[in-house]
């Protein structure tokens, strides 16, 4: 099995669990382990397969480029050590895991000899926040890191060994201080190491000014489509949005949309300009569509490039909350609310729509069969834990 990608992703951890899972001992040796000399280190790989052999144990040999790498004319003595390897490779009874991370210079005979290539990629932020998380949850003496510190920290480009070693350390320095580990320990250490911590925008009541959120007020249109703003002059406040599952940010830059979108596995994205002037005769009737009562089966990410629009949505006793978005205003909604769209009195909206998989619009009406869909079950779920009441 030869396990390849960078250093500090789970190479390792991957061997270690396939032993753990086999019930069977994992016997680790580095390649810089083995003699250079060429009788000795064949006599030393001789022993450590025989060892592996005898105790039925899978067999790690790490970083093993040496072994592995392409034999070429003016390297004779490299290409010893691989014939060497092969050699033995050959008759070895039992498990082996390689690790490296120049699989691109690997000797064309080992591909015949591999029954299983896993490739680890670079971590991305969601890896690395979930990593974060794990260590934190293993230090001896409690920490008060918030999920947006978590998110902060994941922002970081730096490998799991280094996230471990990282929170070990920053343990100990809160240990020393008798407090519990927090993210200015972090920082201390990071400072140490000339790294910094990304400021993640989230919401503030700055942002809580941009967006405006109040009780539809039900008033009947003077025209076939909703006229904004319908304002019932009852505010609705950021606390009651997030018991819905409507979180919201102002990011004037891309930058960070580009972030949040990583961190919470977003893959593709488009744009959209609804106006009359990009339509044509089709925008009534496409407005009217997305004002149709429906929800999607994905979480959903609208970021507004350029004008506004109106998005409502119900809580829990059905009743409609409209939430303003102008430029700059990004909102995540979730799975299985019920919704619509218009856009405001200058009928003009530049969206940028943020898709997990493949670009897609699919709305599904509000109906008896789209209210025992299973996306709308488990937003129910979610919800009704945590409600809005009207006042």
């Amino acid at each position: 099995m030869l396990l390849e990608g960078p250093p500090g992703v789970g190479k390792t951890l991957t061997a270690e669990s396939v032993a753990e899972h086999m019930k069977a001992p994992l016997y680790s040796i580095n390649a810089g382990q083995i003699s250079e000399d060429m009788y000795d280190m064949e006599e030393s790989l001789h022993e450590v397969f025989q060892i592996a052999k005898r105790w039925r144990a899978v067999l790690l040999l790490d970083e093993s480029d040496v072994f592995l790498q392409e034999r070429t004319n003016n390297n004779m003595e490299g290409n010893r050590v691989v014939s060497v390897f092969l050699r033995l490779l050959e008759y070895h009874e039992g498990i082996l895991s390689l690790t490296t991370n120049r699989v691109t210079s690997m000797d064309a005979a080992f591909l015949s000899r591999i029954h299983l290539t896993l490739h680890f990629p670079d971590l991305d932020v969601p890896s690395r926040k979930y990593i974060w998380s794990n260590f934190l949850r293993l230090v001896h003496c409690d920490h008060e890191l918030s999920e947006r510190g978590v998110s902060r920290l994941a922002q970081i480009n730096i490998n799991g060994r280094e996230i471990k070693n990282l929170i070990k350390t920053a343990e100990l320095l809160a240990l020393s201080h008798k407090k519990k580990l927090a993210l200015e320990h972090i920082q201390t250490v990071l400072r140490v190491t000339h790294r910094t911590v990304p400021h993640i925008r989230t919401f503030t009541q700055s942002a809580a000014v941009t967006m405006r959120a109040y009780w539809y007020d039900n008033q009947p249109p003077p025209t076939g489509r909703p006229a904004p703003p319908h304002d019932s002059g009852r505010p609705v406040s950021p606390s009651d949005l997030s018991k819905l599952g409507i979180l919201h940010y102002n990011y004037p830059d891309v930058s960070a949309v580009n972030a949040l979108a990583s961190e919470r596995g977003y893959k593709n994205r488009d744009e959209i300009t609804i106006s009359p002037a990009t339509m044509g005769d089709i925008y009534e009737e496409k407005v009217k569509s997305f004002f149709h009562e429906h929800l999607h089966e994905d979480e959903e990410i609208r970021y507004i490039l350029d004008g506004g629009g109106f998005f409502d949505v119900r809580n829990k006793d059905d009743d409609w909350v409209r939430i303003q978005l102008e430029k700059h205003d990004l909102m995540i909604m979730p799975a299985g609310i019920y919704h619509r769209f218009t856009t405001d009195e200058k009928n003009y909206t530049k969206a940028m729509r943020l898709f997990k998989d493949e670009p897609k619009w699919t709305p599904l009406n509000r109906g008896e069969e789209t209210d025992g869909n299973r996306y709308r079950k488990e937003y129910l779920q979610t919800r009704d834990s945590s409600s809005v009441e009207a006042h």
